[in-house]
């Protein structure tokens, strides 16, 4: 095989290594307080046949990382998702805090899935208890991430 060759390959491997197995979407918009009964749901969906390992990371528009304050339907200390099922992260602080949050994915092991997670978020505001006003926030614009 001469040098050519070799690199060729080598380049192909790598290409497909950054490639697959991993996945990342941006939730433009979330936002929440405890008091007036504003909070964030965002529901993420597994459509692979393998568990998924994810990660959700929230924002404040001055940039600082706030943690998720609660969840549903995940597994290993809310850090995987199982196969066929949908998960969802609520972020509901103590103060009005608003900002943008990122979705990460990857394989677990030699799992080779190229899209793995949809998503989708809903910002509600209830803020007498007799009104209340749904936001909808589509996640990579609906399509599989």
């Amino acid at each position: 095989m001469n040098l050519k060759n070799l690199l060729l390959l080598v380049s192909l491997l790598i290409s497909k290594i950054t490639y697959a197995n991993t996945g990342k979407a941006i939730i433009p918009h979330w936002s929440g307080e405890t008091s007036s009964q504003t909070f964030t749901s965002v529901y993420i969906s597994n459509i692979t046949d393998h568990i998924i390992d994810v990660s959700v990371k929230f924002y404040g528009d001055d940039g600082a990382a706030y943690s998720a304050t609660h969840f549903d339907n995940f597994l290993n200390q809310n850090t995987q998702i199982a196969p066929k099922s949908t998960a969802r992260v609520i972020m509901k602080p103590a103060n009005r805090i608003s900002g943008f949050a990122i979705i990460q994915w990857s394989n677990i092991s030699a799992d080779e899935d190229v899209n793995a997670l949809m998503a989708h978020g809903i910002v509600v505001r209830a803020n007498d208890g007799t009104k209340r006003t749904d936001i909808s926030i589509p996640v990579n614009n609906g399509l599989p991430f």
